[in-house]
């Protein structure tokens, strides 16, 4: 689901810990072109920058402000996922 990337971007627009201006927005380039479309003029507004990273798997971000550095990437938001629940991530050896 593609789309879900719009809905990512809209809970870290309303991050207490992120702030205003000078925040950059790294996505794969097909989905900053979606994040664009729908959401560019409030990221515009909010002083924020999107920025293509190509390394970056569909569906995950990184956010660097002056306040510092999200990680908001598929693979951390599984982990982190993963650890709530008490379990550990299939891609870790035991």
């Amino acid at each position: 689901r593609p789309e879900a990337i719009v809905s990512l971007v809209q809970k870290l627009l309303h991050h207490d810990a992120v702030g205003d201006g000078a925040v950059q927005l790294h996505l794969h380039p097909l989905d900053a072109a979606l994040v664009a479309a729908q959401l560019g003029g409030t990221l515009n507004d909010r002083g924020w920058r999107l920025v293509n990273d190509a390394e970056l798997q569909r569906g995950g971000c990184r956010l660097v402000s002056p306040l510092g550095e999200l990680d908001a990437t598929l693979a951390v938001r599984w982990e982190r996922a993963c650890a709530a629940t008490g379990l550990e991530p299939p891609w870790q050896l035991s």
